[in-house]
């Protein structure tokens, strides 16, 4: 009896692990060295509109970082922890000669949204991915190795030049309807 007692607790705690872990809801992604660490409304006014921002995140949830990642892109880290990040690549010699990786981070995060500007607008996305209902318009569900990503356009004044791409990634502990219910809530 005391065996199988012993062996139900094992059983439990490595059913237990693999639950949290198998399916967890941070992922890691890269974030360039050049990025620029600033706030949402320095960021608005480097891009010249304002960032688009959900309005709806999981409990406990908050964006915790802001990044200018290039002349119209933003990346919003979100989550409900502490982002961790880690510089990655460098130079190696070796002897065949100078081996350079680039350096970056890999963060990890819950969330991690890219908003890019495109001030003339530009064309529909086209992947090969899953299509989903976002309010009035269509996004585009991609499975990535440990999280997945939901891409869709924003058009903020319909008929007028200018659109957003948007790119809402979260890892796979995440839901597909949750990650559509943040993509729905994001506004000025």
């Amino acid at each position: 009896m005391k065996r199988l007692v012993a062996f139900c607790s094992i059983a439990m705690v490595v059913l237990l692990t693999f639950t949290l872990t198998g399916c967890s809801a941070t992922f890691t992604s890269p974030l360039e060295l050049n990025a620029q660490k600033t706030t949402l409304e320095e960021a608005s006014g480097i891009i010249g509109v304002p960032v688009p921002v959900p309005t709806y995140l999981p409990e406990d949830y908050e964006i915790r970082e802001v990044y200018v990642t290039g002349e119209h892109e933003v990346t919003l880290l979100i989550s409900d922890e502490v982002i961790e990040k880690k510089l990655v690549g460098k130079q190696v010699v070796t002897d065949v000669g100078t081996v350079v990786t680039p350096q970056r981070y890999d963060v990890k995060s819950k969330m991690r949204m890219i908003i890019r500007w495109y001030p003339e607008g530009g064309g529909p996305i086209k992947l090969p991915v899953e299509k989903v209902q976002i309010n009035e318009g269509r996004g585009f569900l991609q499975g990535r190795g440990d999280h997945r990503a939901l891409w869709w356009d924003w058009f903020p004044v319909p008929g007028k030049p200018g659109m957003f791409e948007l790119v809402l990634a979260a890892g796979k502990g995440v839901s597909k309807a949750e990650l559509v219910k943040v993509a729905e809530s994001v506004r000025y």
